[in-house]
């Protein structure tokens, strides 16, 4: 992943607030914000690490507290922070927190923590969205499938094979044609000379 778009803001304010949020996210995508400088290097800048969001399906809301839900949520990732609907007990399906994980990693569909009565449950992680890995170009954002390098490679293979194939079809043909015309094509050319010998 890489950051290295430059964002105007209308405000002091509102620059204010959104560099001390860090993380804004876009299509459900996080988009890393940090402040401007004259001096800065716009440069691309490689991350290991990116904030997602998880949802924590049917999580009892006793352990929707700060600490518990940092150490839960912290069993996927990073805890970064918890959306205003899951503080405010406004939802009560799940729990939201964003969590920074590694890129390119086998992501958890659950985890298992010890409640207070010394049962281990099996908590459900949802991924709001995860770093999609293209195994062609090694680059994040799009599969395999959607490549434009792959794609390409496909239909210069395809092309190869097609034509390859019309090879194969011409010289079957050739073969097929010289097996009509039998083994020795000069006898049919002399022929009419043998006719006219007889004659005599």
């Amino acid at each position: 992943m890489t950051e290295n778009e430059p964002i105007a803001s209308e405000t002091q304010g509102t620059r204010a607030n959104v560099v001390e949020q860090g993380i804004q996210m876009f299509d459900r995508k996080p988009i890393i914000v940090k402040p401007w400088q004259p001096d800065i290097e716009v440069t691309k800048q490689l991350m290991d690490k990116i904030p997602v969001w998880i949802r924590l399906m049917g999580l009892d809301v006793k352990y929707w507290g700060k600490s518990a839900l940092t150490k839960i949520a912290g069993l996927v990732g990073n805890p970064i922070r918890a959306d205003s609907a899951t503080t405010m007990k406004e939802r009560m399906t799940y729990a939201r927190v964003l969590v920074e994980v590694p890129l390119n990693e086998e992501y958890p569909t659950s985890v298992m923590f010890e409640n207070e009565y010394g049962k281990i449950v099996e908590q459900e992680v949802e991924f709001e969205w995860k770093p999609v890995l293209c195994t062609k170009c090694k680059n994040f954002g799009h599969r395999l499938q959607e490549c434009r390098k792959q794609i390409k490679d496909v239909a210069i293979q395809q092309a190869m094979l097609k034509k390859l194939g019309m090879q194969n079809e011409v010289e079957k043909e050739d073969k097929v044609t010289d097996q009509m015309k039998g083994p020795n094509q000069e006898g049919d050319t002399n022929q009419p000379n043998d006719q006219k010998q007889q004659q005599f």
